[in-house]
């Protein structure tokens, strides 16, 4: 498995952190299993064979307001 370091300015590490929480999970897993997947799946690129089920990421567009 293959490993990676991600730096996050505390903006937008705080946002993620927060919708984390509200999910009892951590950041990590929340970017390894909804964020990055999402942002994957939208640009026509399938990371998972299925999708895990109950897992729905945020809206982030710039209309959205909650986190």
């Amino acid at each position: 498995m293959k490993r990676m370091l991600v730096t996050i300015n505390d903006p937008p590490f705080e946002i993620l952190e927060t919708m984390a929480r509200r999910r009892g999970m951590s950041v990590q897993i929340l970017l390894k299993t909804i964020v990055i997947p999402q942002w994957l799946q939208e640009r026509g690129q399938n990371p998972m064979p299925e999708p895990i089920q109950g897992l729905v990421a945020p809206d982030m567009s710039a209309n959205s307001n909650e986190v």
